[in-house]
């Protein structure tokens, strides 16, 4: 729920089979045991609040939000970068992954000259399951 209620909120659900649902609850116990109690209560009622159409109408509204954001930065990538980075628009989720022409590692140039620059990147080491240079 972190992007789509509110930023940083530490709740959320999941679907699946049964086995798969126990191993996530010991590893959520694990790790974070639960989130809080005012949390949960606050999630509760305003979904109670809502209900499904209220829900949907909410999950409409914040892609919009999220697409426009998209578009708007994909926009200034195609100004400002078209030939110097190659990436893909993305259908979902929050990254667009960038390749820097003639870039090996991209991992010095962000912790300093982006940083230096007030810029926010990631490395996309910090997405493989095996880091490496990107």
């Amino acid at each position: 729920f972190s992007k789509i209620l509110s930023s940083g909120m530490r709740i959320g659900f999941v679907t699946g089979p049964k086995p798969l649902i126990e191993r996530i609850n010991l590893h959520t116990q694990a790790s974070n045991l639960h989130p809080t109690g005012i949390t949960q209560a606050m999630t509760l009622a305003l979904l109670q609040q809502w209900g499904k159409e209220g829900w949907e109408e909410h999950l409409e509204s914040t892609c919009t939000f999220y697409r426009t954001q998209r578009d708007h930065f994909l926009r200034s990538a195609e100004k400002h970068l078209t030939g110097l980075v190659e990436w893909n628009t993305p259908d979902a989720g929050m990254f667009v992954w960038m390749k820097l022409l003639g870039v090996d590692d991209t991992q010095y140039l962000i912790q300093t000259k982006a940083i230096e620059s007030k810029v926010i990147l990631i490395p996309g080491s910090v997405f493989l399951p095996n880091p490496h240079p990107s």
